[in-house]
């Protein structure tokens, strides 16, 4: 009886990864840390994988501990060669259809074995790419967390492609113009944003486009006192302006406040940038071609306005973590479901509750 209720109150965390090497090890590692954290591991493969592990490695290969437990469902395609890797395509297309009925099963047959020493489900943890997992977590009202084992910048990259299709930009159309393209980027005025700004613009001049790079005149005046008048005179195809950005004077060898800079950036800067824009599209007047882009800051938002008034993409730049930014993302919705500000106590029969469902 105690063993019994001893498993009742461990949290059970079900881990299945996509049926490949470069899904399974992450999907595996996560499965580790959280058994080490005192979780009840069961872990889901196929059998096409299940048997190419005990072919390699023999049958002692996935006789795991009493509380991480491995469990292989089929993926419902035709027999293949073991010793291959499966088509990655069939793959993609076959597993949300065949791999759910098998999969809702295992998860009915788990939470039925109490008296084996097996807690109910608390948590599912699924590959990104399997997201037919998410029809089993609700049918069973189970949270579920999606993993995503590549780069956070891959994710997000997968995240704004169907924006990119619907707004025309993908797929790339072939540039036709006579004119060299000419993008604008503007950074927010500390060194930690301007830095990665300027990388960007260097990586495009070198791919041949025309670079406008916007400083606010405070950044500006120090760089001219720090490296000489000639420190900002650019390529011809490389130049410098500035806006102010409204602050009363400052002492120049100082930071300046960064919460008063993001409190009135997007107030003071508007105007002028819209005025810069209209300067430089004026090519007769300007000699430099029109504006076809604008790359500005993530916290330039007031940016996008601009883009609107003169009908120009936007592109924002995020200068820190892409993590990071998913964690921004993310936040209004982990405050909206009560997530966040997180709470001073954590109840020992921990049920995952708190954690980022994906239901």
């Amino acid at each position: 009886m105690g063993s019994t209720t001893e498993a009742h109150d461990k949290p059970h965390v079900l881990c299945i990864p996509y049926p490949a090497q470069g899904h399974i090890n992450p999907m595996l590692q996560v499965a580790k840390l959280l058994h080490h954290k005192g979780f009840h591991i069961s872990f889901v493969y196929t059998d096409f994988n299940h048997n190419r592990l005990i072919k390699s490695k023999g049958q002692q290969a996935l006789d795991g501990l009493s509380d991480f437990r491995f469990y292989s469902i089929p993926d419902g395609l035709a027999p293949s060669d073991p010793d291959a890797t499966q088509d990655i395509a069939t793959l993609c297309k076959y597993t949300p259809v065949t791999c759910l009925a098998p999969f809702s099963n295992l998860i009915s047959k788990l939470n039925d074995s109490l008296d084996l020493g097996v807690p109910p489900l608390t948590c599912i943890v699924s590959d990104a790419t399997m997201s037919f997992t998410l029809k089993a977590a609700e049918k069973f009202g189970i949270p579920e967390i999606l993993l995503w084992t590549a780069s956070t910048c891959g994710l997000i990259a997968y995240m704004q492609y169907h924006q990119l299709v619907e707004r025309g930009y993908t797929p790339l159309k072939v540039f036709e113009e006579t004119n060299k393209p000419h993008v604008l980027c503007i950074p927010f005025p500390a060194q930690g944003h301007i830095t990665p700004m300027l990388k960007l613009a260097k990586l495009l001049h070198h791919k041949g486009f025309h670079i406008s790079f916007v400083n606010t005149e405070f950044n500006h005046n120090r760089l001219i006192k720090s490296r000489g008048p000639d420190a900002l005179h650019g390529l011809p195809d490389f130049r410098f302006y500035t806006i102010p950005d409204g602050l009363p004077p400052s002492n120049p060898d100082a930071t300046q406040d960064i919460p008063t800079l993001c409190k009135y950036t997007p107030i003071n800067c508007l105007p002028p940038l819209i005025n810069l824009i209209s300067k430089l599209n004026d090519s007769s007047v300007s000699g430099v071609p029109p504006v076809s882009c604008i790359v500005f800051d993530g916290v330039m938002t007031f940016t996008l306005k601009a883009a609107e008034h003169f009908s120009i993409p936007g592109v924002i730049f995020w200068t820190a973590s892409a993590c990071g930014l998913i964690a921004y993302m993310q936040y209004r919705e982990l405050v909206e479901r009560g997530y966040i500000p997180l709470k001073a106590d954590v109840p020992r029969n921990w049920d995952m509750r708190f954690a980022i469902s994906i239901n």
